[in-house]
């Protein structure tokens, strides 16, 4: 995705009556990051509970704060029955509001990519969590005044909800408030935006990420040099 081009993405998924778009950025200050902040009505700022996570994250809140948006921080990757996701919400809220739930580290979402599925599908818990990560999430962005909604139009989101609540039975009640039109934009990836992902789903440091693919790597050129295919 051209990120000189995403206005005019928005202004077409407008004419096709959309409720929410997401746009995943990169981890850092690039153009790609910049545009998609520029154009959110609200950041949803993800972070590990630990130390270099939370010392790398100054620089996102400022550029944030520069461009006056509306953000909110959601812990990802929490371990179980550890101090570490407390620890890390108390710095962070100093800063900004933290989603009163975490992300946990669970292997559901390695087993899911494994086999092409979603972890909300393979584990109570991962859904559970997801499901009041986005409660919480959708209040901030649609029912508080505090938050941006020039890109949403409040009204009938709100008359919309009156209809729901109105609904008798409460099955019905959660099966329309599911159907929500929604897209996810994704800007081309780097090396490092793939070396993260790795490491979210390994839990391997970067540093033994770089180790083991420059290993696979000389492995490769050896061979190359060995069979004679090796050109300069």
């Amino acid at each position: 995705m051209d990120p000189n081009k995403l206005d005019n993405i928005i202004s077409n998924l407008n004419k096709h009556d959309f409720d929410l778009c997401i746009i995943d950025t990169p981890e850092d200050t690039s153009i790609n990051a910049l545009s998609g902040l520029s154009i959110a009505d609200i950041v949803v700022v993800p972070s590990k509970p630990n130390a270099i996570d939370l010392q790398a994250i100054g620089r996102t809140i400022a550029t944030i704060k520069k461009l006056e948006k509306s953000y909110l921080f959601v812990i990802t990757q929490a371990v179980e029955r550890s101090k570490l996701a407390v620890q890390a919400a108390t710095v962070l809220s100093k800063f900004g509001i933290v989603a009163p739930t975490t992300i946990g580290n669970r292997i559901s979402y390695a087993k899911a990519m494994n086999i092409g599925s979603s972890a909300l599908q393979e584990d109570k818990n991962t859904k559970d969590e997801v499901i009041k990560i986005w409660q919480f999430i959708s209040s901030k962005l649609f029912d508080s005044k505090d938050y941006g909604t020039k890109k949403i139009d409040l009204n009938i989101y709100l008359e919309k909800k009156k209809e729901d609540e109105a609904l008798p039975n409460p099955t019905e009640r959660v099966t329309k408030k599911e159907l929500v039109k929604l897209i996810t934009l994704r800007f081309q990836k780097t090396l490092a935006d793939d070396m993260a992902e790795i490491s979210a789903i390994t839990s391997l440091s970067m540093n033994s990420i770089c180790i083991q693919l420059l290993r696979r790597a000389a492995k490769t050129k050896l061979k190359e040099i060995k069979e004679g295919e090796y050109r300069k």
